[in-house]
């Protein structure tokens, strides 16, 4: 328990730390600790379709920010939920969010 812990507080550190205009991350944010916190707490029995769900469901609410996404939260955004993903045993060689992100 401590090694998830320890897992979810690297995570939730990385989110404040997210590069590009606060303004346009910190709606974000709340969605992006709330997937962290769900998927982590799943280590011990990764289900991928069920991991796989929980990462398309916070692509489509990050979606509803797109309008004010630019390159730099793009790239912060995307490198964040693809570490949390390998770190949850998801295929790193696979670009599966990009089936999910609008346009943005």
């Amino acid at each position: 328990m401590a090694d998830k812990n320890i897992m979810l507080n690297a995570f939730l550190t990385r989110i404040e730390h997210l590069e590009g205009d606060d303004e346009c991350l910190e709606p974000i944010k709340p969605t992006l600790t709330a997937l962290s916190n769900e998927v982590l707490s799943h280590t011990d029995t990764p289900d991928t379709a069920f991991l796989l769900s929980r990462f398309e469901h916070c692509m489509h609410e990050i979606n509803a920010f797109e309008d004010s996404i630019e390159t730099v939260e793009r790239e912060s955004i995307l490198e964040f939920l693809y570490a949390l993903g390998d770190a949850v045993g998801l295929p790193s060689d696979d670009d599966y969010l990009e089936a999910w992100r609008g346009d943005w």
